[in-house]
């Protein structure tokens, strides 16, 4: 809980010294990786809610069936936590998408730049091209639009079972 309270601009230098030390600046590989470990604090918060919330009861009877602690996880828990885990992928999915600032400082190779970082570039001191800004904003927005309409059915299905407690 207290790493969510940390706002990711005071962690930049520390990710860029490790970054550094790690030899994975300018790497599409080292900004993955810090696309991925940035969202753990709260994607453990917001899934650990979830599967706090199950009933136990189902996990008994898988149990009592003869299945294994794994058996129960992959066949039972993972397909109830559906909701959850498209609402983990959409969140991380999406931070990572629009972020500016990491990139920004950790891919310095023109051919590595991610998507905001070249519409920013499109912009210029004295003149824009603002059909290619344009352009490049609604290239950013659709994969958003499809990445919502894939997971559609999970978020109505969170809410609705979310809403009916029996």
């Amino acid at each position: 809980l207290v790493m969510i309270m940390i706002p990711g601009v005071v962690l930049l230098i520390p990710q860029f010294i490790l970054a550094k030390n790690f030899g994975l600046l300018n790497s599409l590989p080292g900004i993955a990786l810090v696309y991925s470990a940035g969202p753990l604090a709260f994607n453990t918060f917001l899934l650990r809610g979830f599967f706090e919330n199950l009933p136990r009861e189902l996990e008994e009877a898988a149990i009592i069936d003869g299945a294994s602690p794994f058996t129960v996880f992959w066949r039972v828990m993972l397909p109830l936590a559906a909701p959850a885990i498209s609402t983990v992928a959409v969140f991380s999915f999406l931070g990572a998408w629009d972020e500016y600032l990491l990139a920004l400082n950790f891919l310095t190779d023109e051919s590595l730049r991610t998507l905001p970082i070249a519409i920013a570039n499109f912009r210029g001191q004295h003149a824009s091209n603002w059909g290619l800004v344009f352009a490049g904003s609604l290239t950013a927005v659709i994969p958003t639009v499809i990445l919502f309409v894939v997971f559609q059915r999970y978020f109505i299905q969170g809410i609705t079972s979310g809403g009916v407690r029996g």
